[in-house]
């Protein structure tokens, strides 16, 4: 069974190279792409003011645009959508991280690449361009319950092993421990700001979470300057696999 409809603006000025790209992601058995193909960075905008694609790939050198400049072009042109960029026989050493650092997912040289290839590398842009936009996303939703909650809140995930990777936290984090949030994740985050006798009960709340039941105790935390501050702790699974804090 084949993979959802991956749509492709292919930018390329050379015929021969267009139809062959076109042919080669038409063969893949395991993947649909469908190819709107143009000449010059011109045209291409203009493609994007009307028809969104859901990946541009692009040759680095074009009739009306060389180099980088391509790439911020399109990346100004459609901020949202992932990049992948080739260059042929006028391919400069070096000039792929400078790509890279312009926004593209990837580079690769035509003579470097088949059609399993290139099908690969445009399906990783797309994962690596849905996980980037998933993290700002996170980021943002923390930002914007920071301007408005009192609290300190935070979420973590904790996998099979017990090990747990806690987000960024947001509220009243600097109030109430005297660091910042990125202070507070870099010195060790939640479990290492508890006093040390109370780490037992930082456990059992966590075998409790594991056994699908909410939280609601209090736990001494240790600030910045040395003090203890009493905080209450309501935490609860969010209803994935993974619990959730």
């Amino acid at each position: 069974m084949k993979t959802p409809l991956i749509r492709v603006l292919l930018i390329e000025d050379k015929t021969a190279d267009a139809d062959l790209i076109q042919e080669g992601l038409k063969g893949q058995s395991a993947q649909f792409y469908e190819v709107a193909t143009v000449a010059d960075l011109t045209t291409a905008i203009e493609h994007l003011k009307t028809s969104l694609p859901d990946i541009i790939l692009t040759n680095l050198n074009l009739p009306d645009s060389t180099g980088i400049a391509t790439v911020l072009a399109l990346r100004t042109a459609a901020p949202h959508l992932p990049i992948v960029v080739m260059a042929g026989e006028d391919h400069v050493e070096g000039v792929g991280l400078e790509v890279i650092r312009a926004g593209a997912q990837d580079y690769f040289l035509k003579n470097q690449q088949d059609s399993g290839y290139l099908s690969r590398t445009l399906r990783y842009a797309l994962e690596r361009q849905k996980i980037a936009h998933q993290q700002l996303e996170s980021i943002n939703h923390y930002q914007l319950v920071s301007e408005v909650a009192s609290d300190y809140r935070f979420s973590a995930k904790v996998d099979e092993s017990g090990k747990v990777t806690q987000n960024l936290p947001t509220g009243a984090i600097e109030k109430i421990t005297g660091y910042s949030a990125e202070e507070f994740l870099k010195t060790g985050g939640w479990r290492a700001h508890l006093h040390p006798d109370d780490l037992w009960i930082n456990d059992r709340n966590q075998e409790q979470l594991y056994q699908d039941h909410s939280i609601d105790s209090e736990i001494r935390m240790l600030r910045k300057d040395g003090s203890v501050a009493w905080v209450q702790v309501f935490v609860s699974q969010s209803g994935v696999k993974n619990p959730i804090v």
